[in-house]
């Protein structure tokens, strides 16, 4: 296992304060991944040329369009779609919650990375669906949610979300973790707003 590298996912527009950066520390301490073995993706793809593989990690895959990013960008000219190609069982990925559709679209882009989520999501825990789960609360509370989400929406002190209340691309999901919460949930949840709006999980 001395020749696996891990790595992380990067954001759209890659930052040192994306999760991703975060939660591979926290596996690090978890896992006891050496120090060593953890590498920037300039790195990650050196060792995918010389046939040894990479880890990537990360705690949510909501669209797929931080895997796709990250596997098409360029790195020092190279990409790991570049390096991979077809070759498979080279590249995998560990995260803790996937949206199926997020999992679908990265399959249709036909990237050779192998993905083991914890969890899988699906359109059902979307707060538009929730009248197909089982303890889904009832249609008038329902009501109720989208309510409060068209009147405090427009006055959350996140510009992009003002007119995306359901939050990234309109995944409407409900998830926090301890860490942070993804863009793909619900904005009220983790935006201030005005009227003195309080969010309800502070990242």
């Amino acid at each position: 296992m001395s020749d696996l590298k891990w790595t992380d996912i990067q954001g759209e527009s890659p930052h040192k304060t994306d999760s991703g950066n975060f939660f591979l520390r926290k596996a690090r301490d978890t896992l006891s991944i050496k120090e060593e073995v953890i590498v920037n993706q300039i790195a990650a793809i050196s060792n995918v040329i010389s046939d040894k593989k990479v880890m990537f990690i990360d705690d949510f895959i909501g669209t797929g369009d931080q895997v796709i990013e990250t596997w098409k960008r360029e790195y020092s000219y190279l990409t790991f779609e570049d390096v991979v190609g077809q070759k498979s069982g080279l590249a995998s990925m560990l995260c803790l919650v996937a949206t199926r559709s997020g999992l679908d679209r990265i399959r249709h882009e036909e990237i050779q990375l192998d993905i083991f989520p914890a969890h899988i999501v699906d359109d059902s825990d979307s707060i538009q669906n929730f009248r197909s789960k089982p303890f889904a609360p009832p249609s008038a509370s329902l009501s109720s949610i989208k309510k409060l989400l068209c009147k405090y929406g427009p006055q959350l002190d996140v510009p992009v979300y003002v007119d995306a209340r359901y939050g990234y691309r309109s995944l409407g999901l409900t998830i926090a973790f301890e860490h942070s919460v993804p863009d793909a949930t619900l904005p009220i949840i983790w935006a201030m707003g005005g009227n003195n709006w309080q969010r309800l999980v502070e990242i």
